[in-house]
């Protein structure tokens, strides 16, 4: 029942408002509702892999079923992930898909027992000043035989006294002082000490963070989605500083999850905009790293990009653009970070003919034509961008970040 959270690291760019949307939960046996149970609703895509929530404690709402055994949720996703525990710690999921903006009642069934009064979820995460612990009660407090809401948690030894943000819910943040440089760290929590056997979880504690860091990215690459006929074209670009990738999960923003670094994938009709989002995970044989990256696809009066109904998004390899030329290798561009302006350098055999900027929602900012084997690249907001360096044989693509 109890989840450790490897990282809690997701980054999302987010512009323009989606439709708020209702999802109304009904947890019942089948024929009498479960009163008083948590609800929890998964607005992250790092909670799901191939499609199913298997990531529980990446929760980003929780509610209570009332006496008909009902919770509701507004969320601005346009696909809600929602699930519940039983008393065996069985997990109990559904999902609903938003088609257009609207209400949705649901229902979760279970013939076993509801959760015991003192059942809770636990949640970590490591930071660079110590450990945070969230607990979550499975049961609400006002459908129990519970007389208060106290909160402890015993950290390695130590005890404390948890931040009470609700009657169902406190957290805790233990200082690295308090911690192994590296090693076990075991938590016990109780809702109320005199009546509840303490919930435990574990995990090993690193000293602030992984050592080990990833990034997913990708790009709309503006110059060959004119060149696709109807395609937009994704250059996927994530890294990882040491080890492997191990996993791509896509999320093309309809419902619709892959589970490989290069999908295509046909919209049945063009909405007003699609956050896509990837979230990668890599390993390197010790720790291990989860990033998600969203990305909103908006269209614009003009078709711009070019998107009919029933387009399709097809992410490729960047490498496929680039054809076997050792010269490319020569192309340097720093410093980078800049803090406002970058040079970009290669080889004076290299012949490029043109080199472009552009924000990662594809927006070209700078068209610049060389007349030497560099160029200054200036007056950029700050921001994160794709460099393009075109040559009569060749395509390929950097990053520029501007602080």
């Amino acid at each position: 029942m109890m989840k450790k959270l490897l990282s809690l690291l997701c980054l999302s760019l987010s512009i323009g408002a989606f439709a708020q949307n209702t999802v109304t939960v009904q947890v019942d046996n089948g024929n009498q509702p479960h009163s008083g149970v948590a609800v929890f609703l998964y607005e992250n895509p790092m909670a799901r892999t191939t499609g199913p929530i298997t990531n529980t404690d990446l929760f980003t709402q929780v509610e209570y079923t009332s006496g008909n055994g009902i919770a509701s949720f507004t969320t601005s996703s346009d696909t809600a992930f929602y699930g519940t525990f039983d008393c065996s710690g069985n997990f109990y999921q559904g999902f609903h898909i938003f088609a257009p903006a609207s209400q949705a009642m649901d229902t979760l069934v279970y013939t076993t027992c509801v959760p015991n009064d003192c059942s809770a979820i636990i949640r970590t995460g490591q930071t660079a000043t110590g450990l945070g612990i969230e607990a979550t009660a499975l049961r609400d407090i006002n459908w129990t035989n519970l007389p208060g809401s106290d909160h402890r948690f015993d950290v390695n030894g130590t005890s404390y006294q948890g931040t009470t943000s609700s009657a169902n819910s406190s957290s805790v943040m233990v200082p690295n002082s308090a911690l192994p440089a590296s090693g076990p760290v075991t938590i016990f929590y109780t809702r109320t000490d005199s009546l509840c056997s303490a919930v435990w979880d574990s995990l090993w504690y690193n000293g602030g963070g992984s050592g080990l860091s990833c990034n997913a990215s990708f790009f709309v690459d503006s110059v060959n989605t004119a060149a696709f006929q109807g395609q937009l074209i994704l250059q996927e670009n994530s890294t990882t500083s040491s080890g492997s990738i191990v996993s791509y999960v896509w999320d093309m923003g309809d419902g619709n999850l892959y589970n490989t670094q290069y999908p295509i994938h046909t919209y049945a009709a063009t909405a007003a905009s699609y956050n896509i989002c990837l979230t990668i995970t890599a390993v390197d044989g010790a720790d291990t790293c989860r990033s998600t990256f969203c990305l909103p696809v908006q269209f614009d009066s003009t078709g711009a990009p070019v998107l009919k109904n029933g387009f399709t998004v097809n992410v490729i390899d960047p490498a496929t653009f680039s054809l076997d030329d050792p010269l490319l290798e020569s192309i340097s561009l720093y410093p980078n970070p800049s803090k406002g302006e970058a040079r970009l350098t290669w080889d004076a055999t290299l012949n490029v003919d043109q080199v472009s900027v552009f924000t990662i929602n594809g927006q070209q900012m700078l068209n610049l034509t060389p007349n030497n084997n560099e160029v200054m690249i200036s007056s950029l907001p700050t921001g994160v961008y794709m460099v393009r360096i075109q040559t009569e044989n060749a395509v390929t693509s950097q990053r520029l970040i501007v602080e």
